[in-house]
């Protein structure tokens, strides 16, 4: 599965750092979302940087 966090995160001119720090969610955690290593991601944490990004949840999937 593809993730669109890394899109979305520098349309908002964030930093990694920053989300992480804003979010709640580990670095490693957006890092593999954003670098497609994952398949699964846990509910809560796109929850977690929807609000961050002030995007909806879906929005973090490429159709």
């Amino acid at each position: 599965m593809r993730f669109a966090v890394k899109d979305i995160r520098e349309e908002k001119g964030m930093t990694l750092e920053e989300l992480s720090l804003i979010s709640g969610v580990p670095i490693s955690e957006i890092s593999e979302m954003e670098e497609n290593l994952t398949d699964v991601c846990n509910t809560g944490s796109l929850s977690k940087l929807s609000k961050a990004l002030g995007v909806p949840v879906d929005s973090f999937f490429y159709n």
